[in-house]
């Protein structure tokens, strides 16, 4: 039983981005950014510089109060 693999060529490449993301890193627009609540700035930079990496893409983060509704959080922006 010798199964041979082939090659394939013009196969559509489906998106691999995660649906249901928990951040919107991809509709991101420089300038833009998102309040993560209960978060700070310690625990959130590795992630944005490692999530940065892989979509070639840079964010910055911030500790900040939410003073909508009085929450302390990190406000990420994208910078690049």
């Amino acid at each position: 039983m010798s199964d041979t693999i082939t090659i394939e060529r013009g196969v559509e490449m489906p998106d691999f981005r995660q649906t249901g993301a928990k951040y919107p890193w991809h509709d991101m627009d420089v300038g833009t950014s998102f309040f993560v609540p209960d978060r700070t700035k310690a625990q959130m930079a590795a992630y944005c510089r490692s999530v940065g990496k892989r979509i070639g893409r840079t964010f910055r983060c911030i500790d900040e109060r939410d003073e909508r509704n009085g929450r302390d959080g990190c406000r990420v922006f994208r910078t690049a």
